[in-house]
């Protein structure tokens, strides 16, 4: 696994989110003030969406085009990563608000 990032327009999507209006829009918002908590997951070389529509989704809603990322090539290694999310043992919000923080653009 790799953590870097990726501009919006590069994903490869094949399915449409299941968040409302309001949701992404109350996720942008608490991405703006805690910064984004994990990053997005994507297959490495053809950049395909495994997790993490609603987040870039959010992103767009505040107008941020780079979002910070893990690619895999590796399906077992993705189902991993998600479980060691779900079980709160894989980057500290501290770091990845830092990543996230960075990438951010000036206004």
């Amino acid at each position: 696994m790799e953590l870097g990032t990726i501009t919006t327009d590069t994903l490869v999507t094949t399915r449409m989110g299941r968040a409302t209006e309001a949701e992404v829009k109350k996720l942008a918002a608490d991405i703006m003030k805690n910064a984004l908590r994990h990053p997005v997951l994507l297959t490495k070389g053809t950049y395909s969406l495994i997790d993490g529509l609603e987040r870039i989704n959010a992103y767009k809603a505040l107008g941020w085009s780079v979002v910070p990322a893990v690619f895999t090539d590796d399906i077992i290694e993705a189902v991993d990563y998600l479980e060691m999310i779900r079980e709160g043992k894989i980057l500290p919000p501290r770091r990845v608000a830092e990543i996230a923080r960075s990438l951010q653009p000036l206004v």
